[in-house]
């Protein structure tokens, strides 16, 4: 059973309720943990300050790793959250002790025990390695000993930070790293098979094989001496001796392991003799375990259960309540009957005694046993009522009972009312009742006009209390509720229901989003609420549909867009609808089971044709309309088959070569020496690469197609990918090349994007405008290499682009197929035709105005509405590119590199003065308007300190100049070198400038220093309230404009390098160098909503940034506008109406069932 938590550990994470604690770790807390529907799962917190970029993604490709590994070898992971405090990782619980603590416990395994143990854990390898993973952290503590066999867990993620936190006793993994390891060798698949020979060993021997203290010992232990194998059977000493070769190139493979121990027969062999292990002690569930504590009690005791434990049920989810033992007395209770019912419920760890007070051990008992969880949801609409009363009753008894302390008036209607009505296990204690009978005897008293309660709502009271001092009092009406109380209450309800939503987001966003509406109609203007709304709005996750029969199923193929889904288990095939969420076919199969992974089902890209591959290389092509087979039938050697678009081609793979044969005949039509790399674009063409060229065949004619540009550098070929409509292709070479080849009418373009290494399918969207590799997806024509999407799928192993490109779809490691929306590419608008490589776009502050330039003129355009409102005559070739426009839009300067600023009159597109400095201009943000539009600051230098100068827009006349202090400029620091970095700010009354460098603050009307430079080198942004933010690392500082001394620090999680933004409402927008903005509440000091994307998102491993160039709040501050330097713009809604208005408008409201579920303590309303 799991240790209990302790008083530093959560309660809940996400929507899970944790129960206890079951290990922890270098890497975090392991807990028994219990989901909505009281599921035990195991949920694992991460340590927050181990989590970093690198463990970021170990852990994404931990989870990956898991998704490609079949079920019964490991624990299957259901949830991952990485931006939770502190994240978190939830799994599939595994009942079961790790073979470490069963050794410990029990010692040595017999020789009968040893043979299956190494059965199961071969099996669980070579299912590892079947599906292109290395363990590489293989161990005793990683071992599961299930019911059904062992698992293997923990997939390597924590090698070198558990090594660091135990350098000392060396207890971990170094034990059990294989020689090559510690020679600085690559770690193949062969490391996981010595671990396999030192794991079997220890549960023969009961100690580890290497059991030196230090890293340096165990080394020279592993390098150097041969354990010894004397408790090793007979049936295992060749393989462990095998197994244990210094040499990697003389272990046998996981597959030999298994054929060496079971023969030649299948996975599904070892699988089933893993399985015939002798039972491990399983603990039992909590359920279980309250469940017996119940069932050991006595009737009369049974009977008290319901009345006890739901005075400790909190009436907000997951929270309980501590009760001292005179408050669990009833006239249905006695003292006795109490007794009994505390001791039995304590011995069995479901309740605790601290300070005379009793209260549940956890509040996931109230979701891990169905019971209790009937129990507290027939009771939940008067719960917090009860309470309530309870509480007070309490506090009237232990101030002495005093009249003044005594309910009346509306509150005493609520009492009464929630006394007599919906209870249904509930019952008043001793003491609440003397004090609602002593309530309404004091109203009684205070006067006969008092319209206190209706007849009946009298008889009631005494039916329901017996209490027989009660009088019949006139009515009032109980509908009349005290408006505060209602709102009060409405609040703290959706801020449940906002955490339920946010918990929700990636398992059921349908139902996720509809709970934040329902939260911000009861509370509009709560920041929960609003941070629910703004999160779940612009997630990505867009709905999660699980289609009927397909838990455990293999072969998952997409078709027709992403509409069709097709799914095989055994020998049944079954095609969905994912858009109607339907079966629209399905079909049994004779012969040997279908093959488990991807060739299994191939699918024409019309939807049409499938084609079906069984275990004995047998391939059938069926009709889907009918899901009848075609007459003939081929045989493969190898397990690959892939239709064409069209379905009328099928290839194949044969001693390294490519046949493409007809669909209809199945007869051979072309071969090629291709392996793997081919793919037939229509049923005339086949496409297919040799080394790092690609061909082109006819394959009527059979003759090769000339064209040019098809030579790719020098690495192989590895993957490729034809677009749908035949004009663009994409190949992957190596771990860190993609390259996308266009190909026009007698031209042939072709880009190269470095990439980093990921898992995914190679695809292009249906207008080829996108390619993707797997949740990766880059715009080819862009002149940037960085991706403009990233989603890290983690488990979802299965992936396509959805109708029409606007959605990733994929099926989870839950089998579950999750919609990823892709609409932050495809919202995003470019105004007008940037030239290339110039920096010719500008947004002004409030957000009215955007300016973008084109070869000719540049253009003005409304950035909301996305309507071009004229343009000015700067053409592209006579302009740096540089502009600048005042807060309001109406003003421009046109900023040149030989130090003049021209000055535009937007509005009436007309020049109006040119303004000449004579001096160098900064290099990043060299010139501000002020808000109030009547000055212009251009900051200068001249190998000097700064110069600041202050310019009347109207005449051109210089008002005032301040000289820095920075004596040289090298002194000047990071302000030179930060990109959109604006050097000058103005106070918002227009009578102060803060520079960023040198200048301190300066006063406008006569250039004379207020307040020294302190410091603050990378200003970015100042709000209405005079608080500027700055960049800083990996965090936001703000800063007092009059005093120029910190106040505050917020934090990005990722380097500041774009621009930022206030709002009027305290808002701040700041961008990072990954392309994504982060909005912060400065007044709350708390973060909102999920980062807001759209731009180009770069490699965090890349060593490169690029924020956005420009981030501004609309007027009213319902929108955000980002825009990067190839004049994309990306409008972000953020106003919590609107966004409630446009979910309400696209989703409809919550239906009556799922409120029910999760508002069980409202009625239903409309919020929608």
């Amino acid at each position: 059973m799991a240790a209990p938590l302790q008083s530093t550990d959560p309660r809940h994470l996400g929507s899970y309720w944790l129960a206890g604690r079951l290990g922890a770790g270098g890497q975090g807390v392991v807990y028994e943990g219990y989901d909505a529907a009281g599921t035990r799962v195991a949920v694992k917190a991460l340590h927050v300050d181990a989590i970093n970029d690198v463990y970021r993604d170990q852990l994404s490709k931990e989870v990956a790793a898991l998704g490609r590994v079949a079920s019964f070898c490991t624990a299957r992971v259901i949830e991952t959250d990485l931006d939770h405090v502190p994240p978190y990782l939830v799994s599939e619980y595994v009942p079961g002790p790790n073979l470490q603590s069963w050794v410990e416990h029990h010692g040595p395994y017999g020789p009968d025990e040893l043979f299956r143990l190494a059965i199961g854990i071969a099996t669980a390898l070579a299912s590892i390695h079947q599906a292109g993973v290395v363990h590489r952290d293989l161990k005793p503590a990683n071992v599961l000993l299930g019911p059904d066999g062992p698992r293997v867990i923990d997939f390597g993620i924590a090698r070198t930070e558990e090594m660091s936190r135990s350098a000392t006793a060396m207890k971990g993994t170094p034990r059990w790293m294989a020689p090559e390891v510690f020679q600085g060798r690559p770690a193949t698949a062969a490391v996981d098979i010595w671990a396999w020979g030192t794991v079997v060993l220890y549960a023969a021997t009961g100690r580890p094989p290497f059991d030196a203290d230090t890293l340096p010992s165990i080394a020279h232990q592993v390098l150097n001496t041969r354990p010894d194998l004397g408790a090793v059977p007979p049936s295992l000493l060749t393989l462990v001796e095998r197994a244990l070769s210094r040499d990697p190139a003389g272990r046998p493979t996981a597959r030999e392991l298994l054929e060496g121990l079971i023969g030649n027969a299948p996975l599904e062999a070892g699988k089933s003799a893993a399985a015939a292990l002798p039972a491990a002690g399983i603990a039992p569930s909590l359920a279980e375990t309250a469940e017996q504590a119940y069932a050991n009690l006595d009737p009369e005791a049974r009977a008290a259960v319901p009345r006890v434990l739901l005075r400790m049920v909190g009436s907000t989810p997951g929270s309980f309540r501590a009760v001292a033992f005179p408050d669990l007395l009833d006239s249905e209770t006695s003292e006795a009957v109490l007794n009994r019912v505390l001791a039995g419920l304590i011995g069995a760890g479901i309740l605790v005694h601290d300070g005379g007070r009793f209260s549940l051990a956890g509040p996931a008992l109230v979701r891990a046993w169905p019971r209790l969880r009937a129990w507290a949801a027939d009771e939940s609409p008067v719960l917090e009522a009860h309470h309530t009363l309870a509480d007070a009753a309490r506090r009237w008894n232990d101030h002495g009972r005093k009249p003044g302390d005594l309910l009346h008036g509306t509150s005493l209607d609520e009492a009464i009312t929630g006394a007599v009505a919906g209870r249904r296990h509930l019952t008043l204690n001793l003491l609440e009742r003397a004090y609602l009978d002593g309530s309404i005897t004091a109203a009684r008293r205070r006067g006969r006009n008092r319209t206190l309660l209706s007849v009946a709502l009298a008889v009631l009271l005494v039916l329901s209390t017996g209490t027989a001092g009660t009088s019949v009092m006139q009515s009032r009406s109980l509908s009349d509720k005290n408006e505060a109380i209602s709102q009060q209450r409405d609040e703290a309800i959706s801020s449940q229901v906002a955490d339920v939503a946010t918990g929700l987001r990636r398992v059921d966003p349908l139902t996720a989003r509809r709970l934040a509406v329902v939260a911000g109609a009861l509370a509009p203007d709560s920041f929960d609420t609003r941070n629910a709304l703004v999160t779940l709005y612009h997630q990505w996750e867009e709905g999660s549909y699980a289609p009927p029969g397909i838990q455990g199923s293999w072969g998952k193929t997409f078709a027709d867009q992403g509409r069709l889904l097709a799914y095989a288990k055994d020998r049944n095939v079954k095609i969905v609808d994912l858009d109607a969420r339907r079966v629209v076919r399905e079909f049994t199969v004779p012969g040997t089971p279908i093959v488990r992974f991807q060739p299994g089902l191939s699918m024409s890209d019309d939807g049409k044709v499938i084609s079906v591959l069984h275990q004995d290389g047998t391939v059938e092509i069926h009709d889907v309309a009918t899901g009848r087979p075609r007459p003939v039938t081929f045989k493969v050697p190898e397990p690959y088959v892939a239709l064409n678009p069209d379905g009328t081609r099928v290839l194949s793979i044969q001693n390294k070569r490519t046949l493409v044969r007809d669909t209809a005949t199945a007869k051979v039509v072309f071969e090629r020496p291709y392996h793997f790399t081919a793919a037939v674009m229509t049923g005339k063409s086949l496409i297919g690469s040799r080394g790092a060229e690609l061909e082109v065949w006819d394959l009527e004619t059979r003759k090769e197609i000339r064209v040019e540009g098809l030579r790719l550098g020098k690495e192989d070929i590895e993957d490729l990918a034809v677009s749908a409509k035949g004009d663009a292709l994409a190949v992957r070479q190596g771990e860190r090349t993609l390259r996308v080849v266009l190909l026009g009418e007698g031209t042939t373009v072709t880009r190269t994007i470095p990439t980093v290494k990921r898992y995914g399918s190679l695809d292009f969207t249906p207008d080829s405008r996108y390619v993707r590799v797997g949740g990766t997806i880059w715009d080819p024509t862009s002149a940037h290499d960085v991706p403009v999407f990233r989603y890290n799928i983690e488990d979802c192993y299965n992936d396509a682009f959805g109708p029409g490109g606007r959605t990733l779809r994929c099926v989870d490691s839950r089998d579950q197929v999750n919609d990823i929306s892709l609409r932050t590419i495809h919202d995003t608008a470019r105004l007008g035709r940037p030239a290339p490589f110039v920096d010719a776009a500008a947004l002004s502050g409030d957000g009215s105005t955007l300016v973008v330039q084109t070869a000719q003129t540049l253009d003005v355009w409304d950035p909301v509405k996305r309507v071009m409102r004229g343009s000015l005559p700067i053409p592209s070739a006579s302009s740096d590119g540089n502009y600048v426009l005042s807060r309001d839009g109406r003003l421009l300067a046109d900023i040149r590199r030989d130090g003049r600023i021209e000055l535009w009159d937007v509005p009436a597109k007309a020049k109006t003065l040119t303004l000449t400095t004579n001096k160098r201009l900064v290099t990043e943000q060299p010139v501000a308007f002020s808000p109030d539009g009547r000055t212009l600051a251009t900051l200068t230098y001249d190998d000097a300190p700064t110069v600041l100068d202050l310019w009347d827009v109207r005449t051109g006349t210089r008002r005032a100049t301040s000289t820095g202090q920075t004596a040289t400029p090298s002194e000047l620091g990071a302000g030179f070198s930060i990109y959109g970095d604006p050097q000058i700010l103005f106070s918002p009354d227009s009578r102060t400038v803060v520079s960023s460098v040198d200048q301190g603050v300066v006063d406008v009307a006569t250039g004379k220093r207020l307040v020294p430079p302190a410091g603050l080198d990378s200003a970015r942004a100042i709000d209405p309230r005079g608080l500027i933010a700055a960049a800083r690392e990996r965090t936001v500082e703000f800063w007092d404009s009059r005093s120029l001394r910190p106040t505050a620090t917020a934090w990005l999680g990722s380097p500041p390098e774009g621009a930022m933004a206030f709002s009027e409402d305290g808002l701040v927008a700041a961008s990072d160098g990954y392309g994504r903005i982060r909005l912060w509440d400065i007044r709350r000091k708390r973060a909102l909503g999920l980062h807001l994307t759209g731009h180009h998102v770069a490699e965090k491993d890349a060593g490169e940034y690029y924020g956005a160039r420009a981030v501004v709040f609309t007027r009213d501050g319902s929108h955000v506008l980002s825009l990067d330097d190839k004049g994309r713009l990306r409008t972000h809604l953020i106003d919590p109406a609107a966004i409630r208005a446009d979910l309400c408008r696209r989703l409809g409201p919550l239906p009556p069932a799922d409120w029910r579920t999760h508002v069980p303590s409202l009625p239903y309303r409309k919020t929608c």
